[in-house]
């Protein structure tokens, strides 16, 4: 399986003959290839998207309320991002939409869903992130914009059960799709696959070993233009942080993990936090909002046995994570 995802920093500010000629270096087909848009920087025919091949638009509109975004230091307008949806929902490309929910006081989220699901083509794929504050940014010195666990867990549980009600199934913590529509790319992360990172900061994996760029742009560009090696470094997992990562990122999605893993999964269920299916133990939304605490228990009782049922559940979910 063959995917491509341009994404970190605002690659919709790249120019047409810019994205050509990266398709055009990509050999082979593409299961998948997907870009993400900011909304102030969208093309203003975003059809172009689909003839230079992309399969999906990823836009980060993060709210559609302009006090929000003030309050988050988005760059975008919400006119931006409501004319960026249309462009995009007109077109007739596959999209994906981000959003933000957290902000205290804020539950705009399931409004906005609303909003769109009646006014425009609805997408396929959503991906709902919570708000998390970041050490030296604006946010972080805002104390009474930093989320507050008994909202957050509250507008989880709410937005979880609305999008599912539009049809999209909560395939990942904060990812949402209508079925055949998840992102391959995403779930080939999620699934251990091999991976290739350009770019700074990118990272790649091989199967056994990590590596990832320089982090800072002009650096990495300075270094690529001299024909030097713009790796800054890399690292070799031991088969036992590989097996718990296997089952750890298992766990964020609804392949779930072997109940062999489990300790008190009666606890879980009684507590509505997991549910059991065919031997595999997958978290209901409450579970999933104390997804880390869980997975610091995971038992990994064998580990080379543990990342291959992991990996083969994968395949059969998805079998195009196979190919």
């Amino acid at each position: 399986m063959r995917t491509l995802f341009i994404g970190g920093g605002t690659p919709s500010l790249l120019l047409v003959e810019h994205l050509s000629s990266i398709m055009e270096a990509i050999s082979g087909d593409l299961v998948e290839a997907t870009i993400e848009i900011n909304p102030e920087t969208i093309l203003d025919a975003p059809s172009l998207y689909s003839k230079l091949g992309f399969t999906r638009v990823s836009l980060g509109v993060q709210s559609l309320q302009q006090e929000e975004l003030a309050r988050l230091g988005r760059h975008h307008s919400a006119a931006e991002a409501l004319s960026a949806i249309e462009k995009v929902s007109d077109c007739g490309i596959e999209y994906s939409l981000d959003f933000i929910y957290g902000l205290p006081g804020s539950f705009s989220t399931i409004k906005d869903l609303e909003y769109l699901f009646s006014k425009f083509r609805p997408p396929k794929h959503l991906s709902i992130y919570g708000l998390t504050i970041e050490n030296g940014t604006r946010l972080y010195f805002r104390r009474e914009d930093h989320p507050i666990d008994d909202e957050v867990a509250t507008d989880y549980e709410a937005i979880s059960k609305f999008v599912l009600d539009l049809g999209l199934r909560n395939y990942e913590i904060s990812n949402f799709a209508v079925s055949g529509f998840e992102s391959l790319h995403n779930l080939n992360y999620w699934y251990q696959g091999q991976y290739i990172g350009l770019g700074p900061s990118s990272h790649s994996f091989d199967g056994h070993q990590r590596s990832w760029k320089i982090f800072d742009s002009l650096r990495w560009l300075e270094r690529v233009e001299e024909g030097g090696d713009d790796v800054a470094g890399s690292e070799r997992p031991t088969h036992e942080e590989i097996a718990f990562e296997a089952a750890m990122l298992a766990l964020r999605t609804t392949v779930g993990v072997p109940q062999r893993c489990i300790s008190d999964l009666d606890f879980l269920i009684d507590q509505g936090l997991a549910v059991l299916e065919d031997g595999w133990v997958i978290l209901t939304d409450r579970g999933r909002l104390v997804h880390s605490t869980l997975a610091n228990d995971l038992l990994i009782d064998d580990t080379i046995v543990i990342p291959n049922l992991i990996s083969s559940r994968f395949r059969e979910i998805y079998p195009l994570l196979g190919s």
